[in-house]
């Protein structure tokens, strides 16, 4: 049959079991060599020697494909036995090149044509691996390609999938109520504040100066405990229990932000805040 690459068959794997269990293949297993910049060549001689405890069936790159133990014998790949048992292993390329790409589909045609058309398996389908990395995503494609060559097309491979752009992070905060590191971003940009995300000392100073209220760094007198209130909230936090008063800061900041001007800092201040930054 018209195979499209170079195709080798002086190397021979001891990591197998001869036959199958069951008869022919039902399925293909594919899986990437690991680390990219490994040769073929070295591959071949890894997955051929005795110390491996592991082999394929074949090996494949951008024109050439190795066979190293025999579709109808069982190779040591999957990590499961009745996944080795009744798959076929294809080690690929790793990078995944368009031409590692044409010869692996090229490679399945070629084996459709003597088993039927075997479905298609990632390695982690099996186990719990990382392998087929690139390939992975892509046999949907590889499976199309493989038809197409089955069929006689020639024309030229799909293009992979163009990832769809991630959309952009919006810079509005939710009003959510909750006093997160957003929020405490956004607060310290507009009080003059370092905008690392964490209320302490310093950002309520900013605060304070800016209001015209004592600047001590504290918010005094809370009838909620700063956990309560927002994970971003880490120094200065005064917590005296149900009913406190509250503190003369938070007063100016609620009458500032349109919320009720009681001096205790809860959700409903923290989503005024909210809002009231929004508006910006």
């Amino acid at each position: 049959m018209s195979k499209g690459y170079t195709y080798v068959t002086k190397h021979t794997s001891p990591n197998k079991n001869k036959g199958r269990i069951g008869g022919k293949p039902t399925g293909i297993t594919v899986h990437h060599w690991g680390g990219q910049g490994q040769k073929h060549a070295n591959v071949v001689s890894w997955l051929t020697d005795k110390r491996a405890g592991t082999s394929a069936h074949y090996v494949a790159s951008s024109g050439l494909v190795t066979c190293i133990v025999d579709p109808d014998d069982t190779a040591w790949h999957a990590g499961n036995r009745n996944a080795n048992r009744r798959t076929i292993g294809i080690e690929c390329r790793p990078e995944m090149s368009s031409g590692d790409f044409e010869t692996v589909a090229q490679l399945i045609a070629n084996l459709w044509k003597v088993y039927g058309k075997l479905p298609l398996y990632p390695h982690s389908r099996w186990t719990s691996t990382a392998c087929p990395g690139k390939w992975g995503s892509e046999l949907s494609r590889l499976r199309k390609r493989a038809e197409e060559l089955l069929g006689g097309k020639a024309s030229k491979p799909s293009a992979p999938a163009k990832p769809k752009p991630k959309p952009k992070p919006s810079s509005k905060l939710d009003e959510d109520g909750k006093l997160g590191e957003k929020t405490a971003k956004a607060y310290q940009k507009h009080f003059g504040s370092t905008q690392d995300g964490k209320l302490g000392h310093n950002s309520w100073k900013a605060g304070q100066r800016k209001l015209g209220t004592p600047a001590d760094g504290k918010i005094s007198k809370q009838s909620r405990t700063a956990s309560s209130v927002g994970y971003a909230i880490t120094q200065g936090w005064e917590y005296t229990g149900p009913n406190s008063s509250g503190s003369t800061f938070v007063r100016a900041l609620q009458r500032l932000i349109g919320a009720k001007a009681d001096g205790v800092w809860g959700p409903a201040t923290t989503k005024a805040l909210q809002v009231f930054l929004n508006k910006g």
